[in-house]
């Protein structure tokens, strides 16, 4: 079957115009479990955002001030990069899982959607957290070696979560199916998660600088906005893997 993007951009924003308030409660509850994780471990970023303002525009590289701070302050920087890992983490397995199974339900309606969110489930979305967190290692490793392989292995990657709840394929299957999926229709993948990551880069920028609303509220308001972006692309890409496989 012949796939355009601008058939994809239909699709998506006409799924979004009629399930967008179930889409909405998923992208709040997740936005909601990430924002309160780093809440609760809000004393030591605050230190560490301190470290940082102070320090940071006497280095040229992370590295550089990392290797200024004392033992402890590197262990309280090792905690919080722990901390904000696992919070996303949670929160992009939240969102990515419930919001696929619930488009599956709403494209093919095979099965009761609660059903599909039972306990027993919980190994499908212990199997989305290790996929994640595989491709988040793999990805950071090519964005500290050079930007642009990083962002291309986010491109290459974008579909492994799909390929894992709806073909209930294994981790190594999900990524090189995605990979494969992606080189062979780049035309389709490459512009929308490019759009993805330049949106995503944007709203950091504007929302970084703003002191004017209290922290929980403003961390809360970014991710969901965050969230807003990233589930365009999952119903983007779950719409392309639709066809795709039809």
């Amino acid at each position: 079957m012949y796939i355009t993007a601008n058939s994809l951009y239909r699709d998506t924003v006409n799924f979004f115009k009629t399930q967008w308030l179930t889409v909405f409660v998923i992208i709040f509850a997740s936005s909601i479990i990430t924002a309160t994780l780093d809440n609760f471990f809000a004393p030591t970023s605050n230190i560490l955002i301190f470290f940082h303002e102070s320090k940071k525009d006497q280095y040229y590289s992370l590295f550089e001030f990392i290797q200024t701070l004392t033992p402890h302050q590197q262990k309280q920087l090792l905690l919080f990069s722990i901390i904000k890992l696992i919070s996303s983490l949670v929160g992009n397995t939240v969102l990515i899982g419930i919001l696929i199974i619930f488009i599956q339900y709403i494209s093919f309606k095979n099965e009761n959607l609660f059903l599909q969110l039972k306990p027993k489930n919980l190994f499908l979305f212990l199997n989305l957290f290790t996929l994640i967190l595989v491709n988040t290692v793999i990805i950071q490793i090519g964005l500290i070696s050079l930007v642009l392989p990083g962002i291309i292995l986010v491109i290459l990657l974008s579909l492994s979560p799909i390929i894992l709840i709806v073909n209930n394929a294994t981790i190594i299957q999900s990524i090189l199916s995605s990979i494969k999926m992606t080189l062979c229709h780049a035309k389709i993948i490459f512009p929308a998660v490019i759009l993805w990551l330049f949106s995503k880069f944007v709203v950091l920028v504007v929302l970084s600088d703003v002191k004017v609303i209290p922290e929980f509220i403003l961390l809360l308001s970014l991710n969901i906005i965050i969230n807003f972006i990233s589930s365009i692309l999952v119903i983007y890409l779950f719409r392309f893997h639709m066809l795709l496989s039809a």
